[in-house]
Parts: C-alpha cells; sequence; structure tokens
C-alpha cells in the first residue's frame, strides 16, 4: 500500500513538472553569436530578414509564433523546425550562429544559468 501510494505520487509529481501546461510566450529574442539581435513582440506580424557573414535567415511572427522561413545554411533543419511560441522554446541554426528563443516577459529574459 505504501509503495502504491509513493508511485502515485511520483507519477503526479512528474506529470506536474515535466508534461504541464505550457506558458504560451509574449516575445522572441533573437542572438547572433551570443549577442542581442533583437527582441520582437510576438502579437505583431512580421518578417524579420538577417543577413550577415555568419549567412540568411528570414523569420516569420504571425498569430503568436514563430517560424524559420528561409535561411541559407547548408543542413536546413532550421527551416524544418515547427513553429515556436511557449517560453523557453527555440529555433537554433548552428551553422550561422543563430538562437530564436521564445520569452514571456521581461523577467524570462534573465540569465537562468552560468557554466565555466
Amino acid at each position: 500500500m505504501i509503495v502504491a501510494v509513493v508511485l502515485v505520487i511520483a507519477a503526479i509529481s512528474a506529470i506536474w513538472l515535466y508534461g504541464g501546461v505550457k506558458k504560451s510566450g509574449s516575445q522572441v529574442r533573437i542572438m547572433i553569436d551570443g549577442s542581442e539581435y533583437g527582441t520582437y513582440s510576438l502579437f505583431e506580424e512580421r518578417v524579420i530578414e538577417i543577413a550577415n557573414e555568419h549567412g540568411y535567415n528570414r523569420f516569420i511572427i504571425s498569430q503568436g509564433k514563430v517560424v524559420m522561413e528561409e535561411a541559407d545554411c547548408p543542413d536546413g533543419y532550421c527551416v524544418e523546425h515547427k513553429a515556436i511560441r511557449h517560453v523557453k522554446e527555440t529555433i537554433v541554426c548552428l551553422p550561422h550562429k543563430l538562437v530564436a528563443e521564445i520569452c514571456g516577459n521581461e523577467h524570462d529574459m534573465g540569465i537562468d544559468s552560468i557554466t565555466q
């Protein structure tokens, strides 16, 4: 009986921690080579085109989500990525050293860990 109760509590805890409701974001932050390129609202429809020494990427913000529509990187994995809309979801283009991450508000945009 005690083992069954412990297993039920563990299962509920796991569902709550890992499978809970995802929080919808309000902004997308784009980083290139570790530096912030820009932060954009998910509530304004727009096209973001980035052309630099690393390459070309085009994002579309529409209906509260972000998708990488085009990139000239050799593998194209970033273009195949599904649209993102929830806090902490990312689209990464490694050849172009680019990361797009969904943030909820200013609190979500802080440093969450430091490694050496």
